[in-house]
């Protein structure tokens, strides 16, 4: 695998009722002298400890009290109906009606989910002179000029490679 590519799987849980009184005050200055019973019963009922649902209230709040931004609190107050996944994930599915929605989420059915097969003219040319060392130069190289996809070249090992004609492990196939 290449150096520069680092792939980790997040996994966040949920604020505790004590993180919660430690951290949402750090969140902004609002929240400092609100009394702390005020926050766990806001978490309670609201949040669920859910740091990016704090937020999404702040600024609901925010737009609501000094008439900032109109559209983005419309946009944030929007709901939809609940799919067949969506219920079925929920502990009580069956009673709901309706889910906030997400007006930053891509929407369904711009992309068919694919990446192009191949570059676009006159990309090679461009990505070439982007590159600054000889391992990007090289992996450029590679990836346009075979039919190697990504996973291959980042799975190659320093054995499988023949960087010589005629070379004594008799793989080679003489041109």
């Amino acid at each position: 695998m290449l150096s520069s590519r680092v792939f980790i799987w997040q996994q966040f849980s949920r604020l505790t009722p004590a993180e919660v009184l430690e951290v949402i005050p750090l969140f902004h200055p609002l929240w400092e002298g609100v009394d702390p019973a005020d926050l766990v019963f806001a978490d309670e009922r609201a949040a669920h400890g859910n740091f990016r649902a704090w937020a999404k209230g702040f600024y609901l709040y925010q737009c609501a009290a000094n008439g900032v931004n109109d559209e983005l609190r419309a946009a944030l107050a929007t709901r939809r109906l609940p799919t067949q996944a969506d219920r079925d994930r929920a502990l009580l599915g069956h009673v709901q009606t309706s889910l906030p929605a997400n007006p930053l989420a891509p929407k369904r059915g711009t992309r068919n989910g694919r990446h192009p097969k191949m570059l676009p003219d006159g990309a090679r040319a461009g990505l070439l002179d982007a590159v600054n060392t000889a391992r990007d130069v090289m992996v450029v190289t590679w990836l346009s000029d075979t039919s190697m996809r990504i996973g291959a070249l980042t799975g190659l090992h320093l054995v499988d490679l023949h960087l010589r004609d005629n070379a004594a492990c008799g793989d080679c196939i003489p041109r």
